[in-house]
């Protein structure tokens, strides 16, 4: 039998119809290229606009010029934060986990979502999981300007500690000694107002001190080296939250935020000045970085102006 072979009409169709499959896989390409790019700078202009937000809520005396230095009175969320299952929760059947990692340092950071409060009371119901690393700590960070400038409560496996943190020098404002087991429920609270602030465990105040450092400033749940930590009951000036209706995986809606992680070697830098002859006068311009695809690095910088 014979077998025919291609004429040259079938030929001509096949070779056309790979020829229109490569322009529509190329036109595919470069609008997901586009699309992804597009993304990134909305992500990069949303990120530089927190920043100039932030910065509405201090007083032009607080901000010291500076050029392309760090960003000032902005949180950022860092690491993996998601509602699980948990029967133990305070308020069953689910609480917010923040997934362990093989980080060092502060690993987890999840901002409250005002921008700033000044006098509050701030509770979180958490619990450390079995199984997370030695010298693990967990608690709440607030009247934070950023990670370097804020107040900081925290258990640890064997004690309570409160601090200041000041240009990243963490000053000890009170310590102690107990045992916090690993799988144990504990709430921790804090209450600001003005120069006073006190701290609660379990319903048990623990200490009053006076420190005048931070006056406002955002507040944010907070967990080093690389803990497994389930929070629930969760509030802040009258703000209360669990995450029994929160779909697993997710995060109120509220509360998403994204970072500088989010952007490919996403970094950010932010300039003060002072543009006329009144020195309480600020000029702020905040710039965002980032690399595409391609490895190009692209910027974009939003601006604004602030008098006392």
């Amino acid at each position: 039998m014979k077998t025919r072979g291609l004429t040259l009409i079938e030929v001509i169709v096949a070779v056309s119809l790979v020829s229109v499959l490569i322009v529509v896989f190329g036109v595919s390409l470069m609008a997901a290229v586009y699309a992804q790019r597009i993304k990134l700078r909305n992500m990069a202009s949303v990120l530089a606009d927190q920043q100039l937000a932030a910065l509405q809520v201090y007083d032009t005396s607080q901000a010291a010029n500076q050029t392309n230095g760090g960003l000032i009175g902005v949180l950022f969320t860092q690491g993996d934060f998601g509602a699980v299952e948990d029967l133990t929760a305070p308020s069953p059947s689910r609480a917010l986990a923040a997934a362990t990692s093989t980080a060092t340092g502060l690993t987890s950071v999840l901002p409250f979502p005002k921008n700033a409060y000044a006098d509050f009371t701030v509770t979180a119901k958490f619990k450390v999981n079995p199984g997370s690393p030695a010298g693990w700590r967990s608690g709440i960070l607030f009247r934070a300007r950023d990670l370097r400038n804020h107040y900081r409560v925290y258990l640890t496996s064997n004690s309570l500690v409160l601090q200041k943190v000041v240009g990243d020098a963490a000053t000890t404002l009170y310590s102690d000694a107990r045992s916090i087991s690993q799988g144990s429920w504990q709430t921790l609270s804090v209450i600001a107002s003005g120069s006073s602030i006190s701290v609660s465990l379990n319903g048990t105040l623990v200490t009053t001190q006076t420190d005048g450092a931070f006056s406002i400033g955002q507040a944010a749940l907070a967990v080093w080296e690389g803990a497994s930590t389930n929070f629930d009951d969760v509030s802040i000036a009258g703000e209360t939250w669990n995450f029994d209706g929160v779909t697993l995986g997710e995060l109120h809606d509220d509360w998403l935020r994204f970072g500088l992680g989010d952007l490919p070697s996403g970094t950010g830098t932010l300039t003060i000045s002072t543009p006329y002859s009144d020195a309480s006068y600020k000029r702020y311009s905040v710039t965002i970085s980032w690399r595409d695809r391609s490895g190009t690095t692209r910027t974009i910088s939003h601006n604004t102006e602030k008098a006392n």
